[in-house]
Parts: structure tokens; C-alpha cells; sequence
């Protein structure tokens, strides 16, 4: 490979989610997705993950990809360059936590779960479901959440769980009102989960400035390189904006996020392949 197109990976940036994006199912990080990334890294591009997970729950995939690369955790809450520094870390501030899961857990009847996460700290009410999350969780060291002794930490995501709708709708105004005094927090809307065909709603909040495009653009400058050489693959409603705004928004075919990107794609790893042979020839 030449100069010249030694020079044009080397201002490269793929960014990808991994849940439902590069990782079909939570538990496996398919092969031909794993070299293609790591195959942009060998050529000289920066690759870097950008996940809704905490870091203790991607550092393993992290490592499978390729060593020194940036890494975006927490939806944009926290985010390492690729020498492993924190450059950024937004979070909820601990009297805004305390209140607020006080106040629902006093008004809100069937609430069915809290989740506090601080980092790697993980509050919860009761253990998930899913089999493989509980084993992820018990490796990164879930706490339990005592509902009579809040505990009082930061957090940098706060979330509240209820499957039924009439809890959702007052926890709903609860936590809107909460953080419409706050005007350095979000409130991301009811979120619905299918789970053994219940449906659960979830409400989260976090800091207004926790976004996983906020931290592509933080990397993209630290790093000098352009929006047009930016690549994002995501699937879900936390990809929208990196899908919408990269030059190269790939949103994964029949996904939430397939309306808000730029390009749709069946493969990150053949969309990849394929990029990075234009950039070559």
C-alpha cells in the first residue's frame, strides 16, 4: 500500500454499536464482524465502539477488536481516547439521583425495577432476566438496591421500569417534572421493551450532554479528522443522531434506526470491506 493510501486510512474513523449492530445477540461478536473492524485498525484507521454498556461490560470485546482504540461507554457518559484516558464523564449529580428515586418510590405502585448506574457500579432492584446479562452483571459487581435506603451516589444513567401503564404514565410525570428543573439533564421518553410478552416501559435520564454523537465529535477532533471520514453503524434510538449526522451513517437494515440513517446496510463487515476498497484503489 502506498503513501498516499497509507494517508487516506489513516484519517479514518468507523465507529460502531455493538447490541443488535456488530453483535447480533448479546453474547457473540460474529467473526467476519471482528476482523473487519480489526482489519481497519491494521491498515491504519481508528475504530472505536460506542455502546450503551458500562465499560467493564465491553472491555473483553474491546480487546477481541484491537488494543489502544477510543472507546464510548454509557451512551456518551463516559468516553476514553485510545491511550485509555477519561475525556469525558457527564453524569446525573448525586442530590438529583437521591430525590428523584425517593419521590418515585414513594408514588409510583408496581414499579418493577431501578437501575443506578455509576461507572461499573450497578444498582438494582432485582436481577434481570436474561441469563446472560445476570452473568455479566455478577462479573462486574451488581449492588443491590435496597428500595427503604437509597443509596447516595452520582449516576450516569438513571432508569425506572413498570410494566403496567397507569405506574408509567405517573412516573412519567414525575421524572419530567424532576428534570425539567434541571436544565443539564434528559429525559429520554418512554422506551418499550417486549420481555416474555409483557411489555415494560422504561424512562431514562441522564446528562444532556451523555450522547454517543457528542463523543464521536470529541474523538473526531482530538484526533483531526473530518466528518467526511467519519463511518457509525448503529440500530437503536441512541444511534439516531451518529447515524443521521456522520458522512458515512450506516443504520442496520429493519432497525429503529433505519429511517434516520444516511445509508442502510445488511453488514457492517461487507460495508466496510467495500469502503475501505475505495479508499485503496
Amino acid at each position: 500500500m502506498n503513501n498516499k493510501k497509507n494517508q487516506n486510512i489513516n484519517k479514518m474513523l468507523v465507529v460502531t454499536d455493538l447490541d443488535g449492530t456488530v453483535m447480533p445477540t448479546v453474547d457473540r461478536l460474529p467473526a467476519e464482524n471482528m476482523y473487519a473492524l480489526r482489519y481497519v485498525g491494521e491498515c491504519g484507521g481508528m475504530v472505536m465502539i460506542a455502546t450503551a454498556r458500562p465499560y467493564g461490560m465491553c472491555k473483553h470485546i474491546y480487546d477481541l477488536i484491537y488494543p489502544n482504540m477510543p472507546l464510548c461507554v454509557l451512551n456518551g457518559a463516559m468516553v476514553y481516547d485510545k491511550e485509555g484516558n477519561v475525556i469525558a464523564n457527564h453524569f446525573i449529580d448525586r442530590d438529583t439521583v437521591t430525590g428523584i428515586t425517593k419521590t418515585v418510590i414513594e408514588r409510583v405502585p408496581e414499579l418493577s425495577n431501578i437501575v443506578i448506574e455509576h461507572g461499573d457500579d450497578f444498582y438494582t432492584v432485582t436481577e434481570p432476566k436474561n441469563v446472560y446479562m445476570k452473568e455479566e452483571i455478577k462479573r462486574i459487581g451488581r449492588k443491590e438496591l435496597d428500595l427503604t435506603c437509597v443509596p447516595e451516589t452520582e449516576a450516569h444513567r438513571l432508569m425506572f421500569y413498570t410494566s403496567n401503564e397507569d405506574s408509567a404514565n405517573v412516573l412519567y410525570k414525575i421524572v419530567k417534572t424532576a428534570v425539567a428543573k434541571k436544565s443539564g439533564y434528559i429525559l429520554r421518553d418512554k422506551i418499550t421493551v417486549k420481555r416474555n410478552g409483557d411489555t415494560v416501559y422504561r424512562y431514562e435520564i441522564s446528562n444532556r450532554n451523555a450522547t454517543k454523537w457528542n463523543a464521536v465529535k470529541m474523538i473526531a477532533e482530538k484526533y483531526g479528522i473530518e466528518n467526511e471520514n467519519i463511518w457509525c453503524f448503529g440500530d437503536e434510538w441512541n444511534d439516531f443522531e451518529m447515524v443521521a449526522n456522520a458522512a458515512h451513517g450506516y443504520a442496520i437494515k429493519g432497525s429503529k434506526a433505519e429511517v434516520h440513517g444516511r445509508f442502510v446496510t445488511n453488514s457492517p463487515a461487507a460495508t466496510l470491506y467495500s469502503e475501505l476498497l475505495k479508499i485503496t484503489l
